[in-house]
């Protein structure tokens, strides 16, 4: 689980301009997310039986955005987009695919998530397909509530729609039909979470990471997994196909 500690790096990295200062707050902040993801995974794995997925990463990632509001000697980076990775003659919708994919690299960008998109079609042909539909089935219900499509597509954390997508429909779940169903409920169901969430997190102005898609897919897994469901993954292989 210390891929926790990486993405909380890419998370200052992100943010925050590199220099000895935020050299140091990484560091610090990593070796919060080691305690912390070694503590949490000890009690989810004793008391409930599930992974602790990326919940250190959200914990200590928003710690560091509030407590960077104290920090004056910090010099923030993300809000200087980075155009010369985007492709301008995009249509919006796949503008929004595509820097969905690249938000899971913390870059939200159209080459970066073209990147991210082939490397995912090479590794999984299953995981490819959840992803893709996952995305299109939460913004299309986004929409409908939002009444705004352009709202919708533009909305940075739609990258939850794919995680749970995933997670689900290729991880957790042995790949299948009723597997896939599972995993678009889980995908319609972050739509409230989701909004829910980021009307109480934009209050102290920080971004609600992956908070959706770790209370769907470990609220999934732990009633699947006790109400007896015959496809939950109790040995996760390399892919799903080889699952």
């Amino acid at each position: 689980y210390t891929y926790n500690s990486l993405l909380v790096g890419f998370a200052i990295g992100y943010l925050f301009r590199i220099t000895p200062l935020s050299i140091f707050l990484t560091i610090g902040a990593s070796i919060l997310t080691v305690l912390l993801s070694y503590t949490l995974f000890t009690l989810f794995n004793y008391y409930l039986r599930l992974p602790v997925l990326n919940i250190p990463f959200t914990i200590v990632s928003s710690i560091i955005y509030l407590a960077a509001v104290k920090y004056s000697a910090l010099f923030v980076d993300a809000s200087y987009s980075k155009d010369v990775l985007n492709i301008a003659s995009l249509p919006p919708v796949l503008h929004g695919f595509f820097s969905s994919f690249g938000v899971l690299l913390f870059s939200p960008y159209d080459i970066i998530g073209i990147v991210v998109i082939v490397a995912i079609l090479l590794y999984s042909r299953i995981i490819f397909l959840l992803s893709v539909v996952s995305y299109f089935v939460g913004i299309s219900i986004f929409a409908l509530l939002k009444g705004s499509y352009s709202q919708a597509i533009s909305d940075i954390s739609s990258f939850n729609f794919i995680l749970i997508g995933i997670a689900l429909g290729g991880i957790f779940l042995i790949p299948s039909k009723r597997s896939y169903i599972l995993a678009l409920t889980g995908v319609i169901i972050s739509v409230f979470i989701l909004d829910a969430v980021s009307v109480f997190w934009s209050t102290f102005g920080i971004p609600i990471f992956t908070l959706p898609f770790n209370l769907v897919v470990l609220l999934f897994v732990y009633v699947l997994r006790n109400v007896g469901y015959p496809k939950v993954n109790n040995f996760i292989k390399e892919s799903p196909e080889e699952s």
